[in-house]
């Protein structure tokens, strides 16, 4: 896989997969492929959502978040909302 000659070319510390856009996620197939290639942590990079973040905390190493969800009023690059965030550390932490 080609995530697996990357990583080990590049000498990465994580790979991280993400969706086509920015706030499309990857698969959760991708995912789990790339992390069954690699011996390194995998982390989603994009498309995390109070909807679909459960799902990416049972397969993934990590998430990085940042979507509308987690952003007063909706707004991308807007000011955080402290809830959003708060909830979503609670939840994957009792995966």
């Amino acid at each position: 896989m080609a995530a697996q000659d990357l990583a080990e070319r590049g000498g990465a510390d994580a790979v991280i997969v993400s969706g086509p856009r920015s706030s499309i996620p990857p698969s959760a197939d991708t995912v789990k492929k790339v992390k069954a290639s690699v011996n390194l942590p995998v982390i989603v990079g994009s498309g995390i959502s109070l909807e679909n973040f459960k799902e990416f905390c049972k397969i993934a190493d990590g998430l990085i978040i940042g979507e509308k969800d987690f952003k007063e009023g909706g707004a991308i690059g807007g000011p955080s909302k402290k809830e959003a965030y708060e909830y979503l550390v609670k939840e994957c932490r009792q995966k």
